[in-house]
This record gives structure tokens, sequence and C-alpha cells, in this order.
């Protein structure tokens, strides 16, 4: 869904804060995994979109390990849930993993033959696992990588540069205020949150909205401010309170 009205009304906030409160944060590195999710520059990402499969088939594009051997670039991967338990088939052998299992990134990322955009590479941590019940696909990636896959999904990698890098600014900030300790993931990869399909290189002027907004994000009286959007609001637009209730927000 191409939403881009709200961007572009926060390309003038942006300016009218900058005149302000004060809006750039930098949004620092993290390790994957083996880091907390409340972490700045990490996120976790639920592939919803192609849930409740119960084969995935991934070939890797840089190295990868699993249980502590390391897979290389090009290595076909098959993960599959079955009976509360997660199988991987990695270098011709089948192992049973429990109920996670989790391929830790090196270098590059995975292309995943079942997702929405199977030519596009999702450039972290893939984590598979039951939890409540449910199996479950996360990707655990830097923030900034997660905003390069959003961008064209929301709006279009056609867009004028100056929409582009608003609506990067506000999907960073909306991923922020995601983030979580619980729980198995942050977002999920559809509308319910933010729409993510992996990273496509050939989005260049989406990479290049990132690049030149690394890490600024909105806030009000230091605080992420909710940065709702939508593909189109009618012409019209109304004030917080009148719709969610408590105090009036400028």
């Amino acid at each position: 869904m191409k939403r881009w009205l709200a961007g572009l009304l926060l390309g003038m906030m942006i300016l009218f804060c900058h005149a302000g409160v004060g809006f750039a944060e930098g949004a620092l590195a993290a390790s994957l995994i083996d880091e907390p999710a409340n972490i700045n520059g990490m996120i976790r990402v639920a592939l919803t979109s192609i849930g409740g499969k119960r084969t995935y088939n991934l070939t890797l594009t840089g190295s990868y390990t699993l249980n502590g051997s390391t897979l290389p670039s090009g290595s076909k991967v098959k993960v599959e849930f079955f009976g509360g338990a997660v199988y991987v088939t990695a270098n011709g052998a089948r192992q049973a993993m429990g109920s996670a299992a989790t391929l830790n990134r090196i270098s590059g990322g995975v292309k995943i033959a079942e997702s929405l955009a199977p030519a596009n590479v999702y450039p972290g941590d893939m984590r598979f696992v039951y939890s409540g019940g449910k199996a479950y696909v996360v990707c655990h990636l830097f923030l900034e990588e997660y905003v390069y896959g959003v961008l064209p999904y929301e709006m279009d990698n056609s867009f004028p540069l100056e929409a582009l890098k608003a609506q990067a600014v506000t999907a960073r900030t909306y991923a922020l205020r995601a983030k979580t300790t619980a729980g198995v993931y942050d977002v999920t990869d559809t509308t319910n949150h933010q729409v993510f399909r992996g990273v496509a290189a050939d989005k260049k002027r989406c990479i290049q909205a990132v690049d030149e907004t690394w890490g600024v994000v909105l806030k009000h009286n230091g605080q992420y401010v909710n940065t709702f959007y939508s593909a189109s609001n009618g012409g019209q637009t109304e004030l917080n309170n009148h719709v969610w209730g408590g105090s009036r927000l400028p």
C-alpha cells in the first residue's frame, strides 16, 4: 500500500521541530540475536505474510552458522515445522532442532522462496520457533536495513527523494516505538505494522533516502512520536484526542 500523504506532512513537521525541540538521535549499532530487543539498532520482524507454511526453502547470499557449523554463501537450506519441532536440512543432512532453530548471520542475507518477494534479501539472523503452539519465522536485523525493506512497499521507489526521506523518518520512529523485550517479535511484515519485503538492491532511491536520514527519528518532549500514516485521508485529518482520547498533541 502506497502510504504517502502523512509522510509528506511529516516532512513539514520535521522542519517545524527542527526550529523548536530537537528530533535527531543516533541509532546505535547492536549485535543481533544475542542482544535484548530494546537495544537501539536491532528489530525483530515476524514474517506473518508467509506464515502458516510447514516448509521454507532458503538460499544463503552470505555466510551463516547453524549450531556452530558454518554454511557458505550459496547454500540451500530447508526448514520444516512438524509436530511442535523444527527440522533443518543443510549440507545434505536433516537435523531435529527442538522447538527453535536459528541461522546466525556472518555476512549477507537469505532469500526465501516462499516470500512475497523471493528475489529480495532478508539481511539478518533467521529464527524459526514454536511459541504458544504457533510457528513463527522471525528475521532479526539492524534497524536501518529494516527501513531499506519498508520504504519501497509503503511508498514507491519512484517517489520524490524528499518524500521518501520523510517516510524513512516515519518508519524508523514507528519501529523504535514498537520495540519490546517481550514475546517472539516486535513487528510483523504486513500492514498490521509496516510492510517489509526484505531488501531489493535496485530500489536505489529508497536506499538513498534511508542513508541520508540515517538514525534520524521524530520526537516530542523527549518521546518518540507515534507516527501513524495511511494511504489516503480523504482530504482531512483529525486531532488525536478526538480519536484516541487523552491530551491534545500539537
